[in-house]
């Protein structure tokens, strides 16, 4: 670039080249890691590793390791453990070695996102590209013979940056290349993703703060039964990954990084799961904590749409602290009935954020030219509901489905209202399709349709405008991606139109976007409060008030008149001196 002028930055002046042996680079990046943990963080490593002294050389054997978090045998274990192993030779890759105590810091230091930013700087794209590579490396792999190098040695020089005097990760070379190795040629198996998806969910509660200094066998009962229920919420995370995959074909099917990376995501705007990862960041947490807090445990009222497994799910969307421990059951249709006046009475008080659930089967489509369908409810629906019509004859076919149950989630920050005429909502309020693949639709800048509750017999809708009523004949009018459930309760229809309207186009599709309509006969419907610790006790006392108050009714009411009469003359309701009236 020539020579530097007198005006040239102070700060790029201070950036200097320099060359460390391989041996010499690990040490630097032992150094900078251990500064990253506290002395108390040290000591309890050092006391849960059962050592007299920390020393970086001490070999710590997988078994070991896994034993002192706890981390049971499941089919991911392996998996799991073979991801620490790799992470623990940063940043020479390719030198094989044993595990040890210096290997166990790095690992500990790259998987926190705070320790992780000191390091490298705010870089989550280099951070899934670590874990990647980690769980996709295979050391059995041959390289091609004509790419084989001279044999690697310890003392081999390596090009380094400092600015002042502290090496920048993220500059040099051999970071930056994970150590030679060519991510395009490891893409991950899918079905050691399911492995490693179904582990997350089973453990995703340990991402809670108050849960991370506990062992994983004091918080999880890990059993086969249990086990093949994560498994299937996993499946549907793991079709989001390919939309030709299905359950029978996964094993042959390989993932790349680049669809791993936008699969993933960094939040629900530009993502699939973009907290997927956060129960890796905590998995070996334990480690560094020599006092116990007391665990948390999960407290909540299981519904049919609603379990552990589900609640995981979500959480790989929306914040673990809300998923966990924030949510209340609000309204679910199979216990209180399936009514628009039901759902109003015990939805409308919420004063908070909430997460509107519904579930069904599959209803075959048919082409607009095709007779009235079978499906008596459904095809009362069509007289009402316009037939869907792809906007673009070249659109792609809408990916496979190998379970017929989909259920989808959308979330409102705004509180609920009526609705007959104007939307509600904000750009806060997005749609998610949560089987039998994620895929998520979040709020775009083009309309602000975000949710109706219609009391004229509109139902409810997300994505479009409430339908148009006149003299009992009702004109829905969906939007280009919307969510609509007539006033029964027992059709939903989503339609996804290539063009985003008030919700985006799907999460997971290419830029050839496929349009399509999935209709099913409901089968549950649920709503369930998000919300502090405070709202949940403001939303208590006021449900408490109404209560008395309803008691105090029906008191009243079953008395006899004169003692009625004589509570209401002390009201100074009725009397001598009051002109009377209806009572």
């Amino acid at each position: 670039m020539g020579q530097s002028s007198s005006t040239e930055s102070p700060e790029i002046a201070k950036f200097t080249n320099g060359k460390l042996s391989r041996v010499e680079l690990e040490n630097a990046f032992i150094r900078d890691a251990t500064r990253s943990f506290q002395a108390i963080e040290l000591i309890s490593l050092r006391d849960n590793l059962g050592l007299k002294e920390l020393q970086g050389s001490t070999v710590i054997t997988e078994s070991k390791l896994a034993d002192i978090i706890q981390l049971p045998e499941t089919s991911a274990t392996q998996d799991i453990t073979k991801c620490f192993c790799f992470l623990a030779r940063f940043p020479n890759f390719r030198t094989d070695s044993n595990l040890n105590v210096a290997g166990v810091l790095k690992v500990l230091a790259i998987l926190n996102p705070e320790r992780f930013a000191h390091l490298f700087g705010n870089n989550p794209r280099y951070f899934l590209m670590l874990i990647f590579l980690a769980l996709s490396f295979d050391s059995s792999h041959e390289p091609d013979p004509d790419k084989l190098e001279k044999t690697i040695s310890s003392n081999d020089p390596v090009d380094v940056v400092y600015l002042q005097d502290k090496l920048q990760w993220m500059l040099i070379p051999q970071v930056q290349s994970f150590d030679g190795i060519e991510l395009l040629q490891y893409p991950l198996p899918a079905s050691k993703l399911l492995r490693i998806l179904t582990l997350l969910l089973y453990v995703a509660p340990i991402s809670l703060e108050l849960n991370r200094s506990q062992p994983l066998g004091k918080q999880f009962h890990f059993d086969d039964i249990s086990w093949l229920e994560y498994e299937k919420k996993a499946m549907n995370l793991l079709r989001s990954f390919d939309l030709d995959l299905t359950s029978s074909n996964y094993t042959s099917r390989k993932i790349t990084f680049t669809t791993f990376e936008k699969i993933i995501g960094t939040s629900y705007s530009n993502g699939t799961m973009p907290n997927l990862l956060v129960p890796l960041y905590h998995l070996f947490d334990s480690l560094l904590y020599n006092t116990r807090q007391t665990l948390h445990t999960i407290e909540f009222a299981h519904s049919r749409i609603l379990t552990r497994p589900m609640l995981s799910q979500l959480a790989t969307i929306l914040p673990d602290e809300l998923v966990f421990t924030r949510l209340k059951k609000l309204f679910v249709g199979a216990e209180s009935g399936f009514s628009m006046r039901s759902m109003e009475s015990k939805v409308f008080k919420w004063n908070a954020p909430t997460i509107l659930l519904v579930s069904g089967k599959l209803i075959e489509m048919q082409p607009s030219s095709m007779p009235v369908p079978k499906n008596k409810k459904y095809a009362a629906f069509l007289t009402e509901y316009p037939r869907f019509h792809a906007s673009n004859n070249q659109s792609p076919k809408p990916p496979l489905a190998d379970d017929d149950t989909y259920t989808f989630m959308v979330y409102l920050q705004k509180p609920w209202k009526i609705s007959n005429s104007e939307c509600f909502g904000d750009e806060h309020s997005f749609i998610a399709q949560l089987s039998p693949r994620q895929i998520i639709y979040p709020p775009s800048t083009y309309a602000h349709n975000y949710a109706y509750f219609n009391t004229l017999g509109g139902g409810l809708g997300f994505g479009s405008k409430p339908p148009l009523i006149k003299n009992n004949v009702r004109i829905f009018k969906p939007g280009e991606v919307s969510l609509t459930i007539e006033a029964a309760m027992e059709i939903a229809s989503f339609r996804h139109l290539a063009v985003p309207g008030t919700y985006k186009t799907g999460s997971i599709f290419p830029h050839n976007v496929p349009e399509f309509e999935i209709s099913v006969n409901i089968t549950n419907l649920e709503v369930w409060g998000c919300g502090s610790q405070k709202e949940l006790d403001e939303q208590k006392k006021l449900w408490e008030w109404e209560n008395r108050e309803a008691e105090a009714r029906k008191k009243l009411n079953a008395m006899h008149w004169d003692d009625g009469k004589a509570l209401l003359e002390m009201a100074g309701m009725i009397g001598k001196h009051q002109s009377g009236g209806s009572v």
